[in-house]
């Protein structure tokens, strides 16, 4: 097996960068190193003969890639596998496809009720590196607000959970809120608020169609 001393200045990066992320798709190394494709095909290649690494084939978002995982000794945690790359994307909202990593890490955030980015990557086994761009990632989707603070003398984010906007436009008939809104307990059945409600609503969908 060959040792780090056995590498071009270009495999060293490529091969710690891998190490780093404890996994990589090679369709994402070359983008890392800013190289061509080719070359990043190359030096996948290469550090796969040289026994630094294994190539699994596998799909991501349609496309068939490898995914490039280090075999010198750097173990992968069970949540750096290579079902989670090769996994379709999931929903979480309108428009807002997760990867099954950023679901587990918002379902994380969610159940806590928020998290220092310090502990978040440690808790969902990924490097710091890893741990930073998925909380960057969910916050750019809105899923999660990240507050700058300082933890432990050290400055870091506090994770939330995004904040959901209420639409209260579902409610409303024209200008009239639904009667059964509030505290007062109404029976529909004999509301004649409620009744003039339903048949302003619709008044309205007779009136879109």
């Amino acid at each position: 097996m060959s040792t780090n001393a056995d590498l071009s200045l270009t495999e060293k990066q490529a091969y710690d960068l891998i190490v780093a992320e404890g996994g990589l798709l090679q369709s994402q190394l070359w983008k890392e190193l800013d190289v061509s494709s080719r070359t990043g095909s190359r030096l996948a290649t290469a550090l796969e003969e040289k026994g630094l690494l294994s190539r699994e084939q596998t799909t991501k978002k349609g496309q068939r890639t490898y995914l490039l995982e280090p075999t010198n000794g750097h173990a992968t945690t069970p949540s750096e596998t290579a079902s989670e790359y090769a996994e379709e994307e999931v929903k979480d909202g309108p428009d807002t496809a997760l990867t099954a990593r950023e679901t587990r890490a918002l379902a994380l955030i969610r159940e806590r009720g928020g998290l220092y980015q310090s502990e978040f990557w440690k808790e969902l086994g990924v490097n710091s590196r890893t741990g930073s761009r998925l909380a960057t990632g969910l916050e750019a989707k809105e899923l999660i607000r990240r507050e700058e603070t300082t933890y432990n003398g050290q400055r870091t984010y506090l994770l939330l959970p995004a904040k959901k906007e209420l639409d209260f436009s579902v409610l409303m008939a024209g200008d009239m809120f639904s009667p059964l809104v509030g505290t007062e307990e109404i029976d529909p059945i004999t509301s004649d608020a409620f009744a003039q409600w339903i048949l302003q609503l619709a008044y309205e969908e007779d009136s879109n169609a």
